[in-house]
């Protein structure tokens, strides 16, 4: 299991592009791919998911969670798409 700090403040959610190229991008792997702020966890292949923790991502930290045979794939992967700002 891998958890990371992850800062999703880069997605414009009045446009969902960001959140939407992260839930494709997380599809593509096995892992159980999750996000954790707030005492609250939700599932990164989800979209109603991830823009919950995208609106929050203002008020608290949150955590990448990924957890299987392709963990660390899909955490450089993830990681490369925030880091480019969904570019």
């Amino acid at each position: 299991m891998i958890r990371l700090p992850l800062n999703l403040s880069c997605i414009d959610i009045t446009q969902r592009r960001g959140a939407a190229l992260l839930v494709q991008t997380a599809n593509h792997f096995e892992s159980r791919i999750m996000i954790e702020y707030a005492n609250t966890t939700v599932n990164a292949k989800s979209m109603l998911g991830l823009l919950s923790a995208a609106s929050d991502s203002m008020k608290y930290q949150l955590t990448l969670v990924v957890d299987g045979e392709d963990e660390e794939a899909a955490v450089r992967a993830i990681t490369g798409l925030v880091d480019s700002h969904f570019e």
